[in-house]
């Protein structure tokens, strides 16, 4: 006689198989990302951040003289490691999507060669953080392309959401005309790039914008100082690091300034005395390094690592009026 079971029994059983169908997708999920646990980033997350970019045509930007290559291959944020194994993490970090590469070749000169790589990071501000970081020794500039530079043997700029490099095969003037070349198509086929409302803020006659950055994560060290541009300016013949960071309210605000100000009082640095006058302003002694956080508008401002207490206060205020006079003050609190 079969015997009877009990609805409890059922329950457990039912719960029990819903439980070890649940491990097993997320052993999948797993194992489908598992270069990115490397690194302990989330892809979904990475895949939430900015806004879509306009789509890249690798076919509509063929220089004269020149055919493809190769054809055009695509890397995700499991694949990227492949094509740059060593650098993902920098990527990955700063909100990246995806990336498009494509070879073009002379047609008469099988030496002379580029590649194409469209890196897209979700937002301008991810790919500036990329670009930033990256920023290539012996660079040269040109005054008519905003937040881009380039090298011997290659051109690098950034585009809607794209941090972008054309890197030729070698050092040739005319395949660094081909490169300058097709960095001009590309930028007409993705329209003109607005300024970036921190790096506008920060302009004066004292910037270096050769050393502005914008640091994603734990800017100086700093554990969730995140979301920082700075820039050098040059005072007193010295050049000195400021920063600036949007924020949402108030006490976003006075969380950014207490992460700032309590990770150098445990590290042994004294607040001291200022005669400046803005907002919650707070100047630290740092083993004879100074440090300056205030508010300022919507943002939070400051200077870090002058090597005395006069230049902090006369580098903070010609930061402040500075961010005075370029607009920062319009929505202040």
């Amino acid at each position: 006689m079969k015997r009877s079971i009990p609805l409890i029994e059922k329950i457990i059983s039912l719960f029990i198989l819903i439980l070890i169908a649940l491990i097993f997708m997320g052993v999948l999920v797993s194992q489908s990302n598992y270069d990115l646990s490397k690194y302990g980033f989330s892809l979904d997350k990475l895949q939430a951040q900015g806004t879509a970019s306009k789509k890249i045509d690798t076919a509509a930007i063929l220089p004269i003289d020149y055919k493809f290559f190769s054809d055009e291959e695509e890397y995700d944020s499991v694949s990227l490691y492949e094509k740059i194994n060593g650098k993902a993490p920098l990527y990955l970090q700063a909100g990246f999507k995806k990336l498009i590469t494509r070879r073009y070749i002379n047609k008469r000169n099988r030496n002379l060669w580029f590649e194409t790589y469209f890196y897209d990071m979700a937002s301008t501000k991810n790919a500036y953080s990329v670009f930033s970081t990256q920023r290539r020794p012996g660079a040269s500039y040109n005054k008519n392309v905003k937040y881009g530079y380039q090298t011997k043997n290659s051109e690098i700029f950034i585009r809607n959401n794209y941090y972008i490099e054309i890197v030729g095969s070698k050092e040739n003037t005319n395949l660094l005309k081909a490169i300058n070349g097709t960095g001009n198509i590309i930028r007409k086929q993705l329209g003109l790039l607005k300024d970036i409302k921190e790096l506008f803020l920060l302009k004066n006659r004292y910037s270096d914008f050769k050393s502005a950055k914008y640091y994603i994560k734990n800017t100086f060290g700093i554990m969730n100082f995140n979301k920082v541009f700075s820039i050098k300016y040059r005072v007193n013949s010295q050049y000195i690091t400021v920063f600036i960071i949007e924020t949402k309210n108030e006490d976003d605000q006075k969380r950014i300034m207490k992460t700032f100000t309590s990770f150098y009082k445990e590290e042994g640095a004294k607040v001291i005395r200022t005669t400046l006058k803005y907002k919650d302003i707070t100047l630290l002694n740092y083993d004879g390094s100074y440090e300056s956080i205030f508010k300022t508008g919507n943002f939070i401002a400051g200077v870090h690592e002058a090597d005395s207490k006069n230049l902090a206060e006369k580098t903070s205020q010609i930061l402040f009026d500075t961010l005075k006079k370029n607009g920062a003050l319009k929505n202040e609190r």
